[in-house]
């Protein structure tokens, strides 16, 4: 695309797949950089594979060598790895804004949530909550327990959800 790089690995979406997702990740980029306020200055590779490096974990952003590497299987939902390529280009977002050094000492509630904050418009879509308080209350009412830092013993997505949350009430603040 016009500033993304994007590669096709084993066992993973077809090149085809990836061809009609290009589009798509750039316009979720420019929606990151206007939620955030910070215009992405470097190109991003993103490469598409199956395995991940850890039981779990569907992308991994690599800012420091400009790279995303997503993990999917070709018969996995293509939606779904848009907000997460969206969610790893915050990261990238991020580092650009504070500088490597300040995200590299981050803790994980302020950066997981720091960059699924950034990817509010997607992800707030799939969760069909119209704000991070509403999803909090979502979550709530789930009987999720609203506590950031065991957060992660409810899942990943609902950690990163809780933590997008006090980023908001945050920047509201």
């Amino acid at each position: 695309t016009q500033r993304l790089d994007l590669y096709v690995g084993k066992h993973s979406f077809s090149a085809d797949q990836i061809a009609g997702l290009a589009p798509k990740f750039e316009r979720v980029l420019r929606a990151a950089e206007d939620y955030f306020g910070t215009t992405l200055q470097r190109r991003i590779s993103i490469g598409f594979y199956s395995t991940p490096p850890k039981r779990g974990v569907r992308g991994m952003a690599y800012t420091s060598d400009g790279r995303v590497e997503l993990y999917y299987r070709p018969d996995e939902e293509t939606s779904r790895a848009v907000t997460v390529a969206m969610h790893e280009m915050g990261h990238h977002l991020e580092a650009q804004r504070y500088g490597e050094a300040a995200q590299r000492r981050a803790d994980t509630i302020l950066h997981e949530g720091l960059a699924t904050w950034i990817a509010s418009i997607r992800w707030l879509d799939q969760c069909g909550a119209s704000s991070w308080r509403e999803r909090g209350r979502q979550l709530r009412d789930s009987g999720i327990p609203l506590r950031l830092l065991t957060a992660e013993r409810s899942g990943a997505d609902n950690a990163y959800e809780l933590w997008a949350s006090f980023v908001d009430y945050t920047v509201r603040q």
